[in-house]
Parts: structure tokens; sequence; C-alpha cells
């Protein structure tokens, strides 16, 4: 059974990651998913060089049929999340939703 539309409460800014060339990471056009987001499941700081940089991980949920790469872009809150993984979750009549994990 799919997830009705109503569990998924936040919306996101997303781009596709089209791989790299000599002048960096190429993205997709911007897209808004709706999703429920998770987006600190953790956190640390680390020595970056000269600066202090965070490190986040979080999660989502994406209505079935969602796919994204790893290294796709996920906008919330003035915060951008770099996908790790993407699967499918699925019960005994198909694919519920989507987990990301950033």
């Amino acid at each position: 059974m799919l997830s009705p539309d109503f569990c998924f409460i936040h919306q996101v800014r997303a781009q596709e990651y089209l791989g790299n060339d000599r002048s960096g990471p190429h993205y997709g056009e911007a897209r808004t998913l709706n999703c429920r987001m998770n987006p600190l499941k953790s956190a640390a700081s680390h020595a970056n060089g000269p600066g202090q940089s965070d490190l986040f991980t979080g999660e989502a949920w994406f209505p079935a049929g969602t796919r994204m790469s790893p290294g796709s872009l996920v906008e919330f809150e003035g915060q951008t999340y770099i996908v790790s993984e993407c699967r499918p979750a699925y019960d005994w009549f198909g694919e519920n939703y989507v987990r990301v994990k950033f």
C-alpha cells in the first residue's frame, strides 16, 4: 500500500547530480518535492583547514517512485544536504516509499 500524501508534510528543493568534469560537479534543474524530513539524526564538528565545518547526517522519506542518485543535493530550511543513499521500501503490495540518507 502506498504511503498517503499527508505523510509527506515537508517541501524540499532537490537537484539531481549529473557528474563531474574539469569545471566541477554538475546538477540538473531544481525541482520541488514533498517528503518527510528528519534532518538531524546526528551532527559533529571537525576542523577543516583554517575554519570550522559541521557534518550533518539525516534522512528523509519520499513518495514511491522518487529516485535520486548519490551526490544529489536536497535543500531544506536553508541547509543543503548531499544524498548518500536512496532506496525504495517495499511492503506486500509493492513500493511503499523511498528512504534517502544524507
